[in-house]
């Protein structure tokens, strides 16, 4: 019985007999759909920023639920945001945008993806300040033929000049 049960069973029970056995082991529950990689699992990134969360996924997905990462804040402030991941045809891996739309992430987030029945480890993007720069003075120095002095700009980061002309950054 035992035999023909593991052969027709959709879900493999070694896993659900471990389970039962030494249930202080860290085994993972048998689901049908197995989530196989997540990327870029545990990572640091810089404010303001999207990040493409990817999943490789094995078994018969059903198609109302699909694949989706479900995210949080961890300041409570976002509390299980969900964003479908979707597919080419024919792929295993599946791709989104986190968070969804230009915004970019502000806070640090955990995250974790769910396709079917399975659902993958957390994850957590933690978030740094975008680096950024105070331009105090821009010196130009143009080229003779434009018979210009040359002249400073103060606390502007733009430049602009004619091609040849030497520009010296105070920031």
């Amino acid at each position: 019985l035992t035999l023909i049960y593991a052969m027709l069973s959709p879900k493999a029970p070694l896993p659900s007999a471990v389970r039962v056995i030494a249930p202080w082991e860290d085994v993972a529950r048998p689901t049908r759909v197995h989530i196989l990689q997540v990327t870029p699992g545990d990572s640091e990134v810089y404010q303001g920023e999207s990040v493409a969360i990817a999943a490789e996924v094995a078994g018969s997905v059903d198609r109302e639920q699909g694949v989706r990462v479900v995210f949080s804040s961890l300041d409570g402030r976002t509390v299980n945001q969900s964003v479908p991941l979707v597919a080419a045809a024919g792929e295993s891996w599946f791709r989104a945008p986190v968070p969804p739309g230009t915004a970019g992430i502000e806070e640090d987030l955990v995250y974790h993806v769910e396709a079917g029945d399975a659902r993958s480890a957390e994850y957590q993007l933690r978030v740094s300040p975008a680096p950024t720069i105070w331009v105090e003075q821009l010196e130009y120095a143009f080229p003779k033929y434009t018979g210009l002095e040359p002249e400073t700009v103060e606390r502007q980061g733009d430049i602009r000049a004619l091609e040849g002309t030497r520009v010296t950054i105070r920031a």
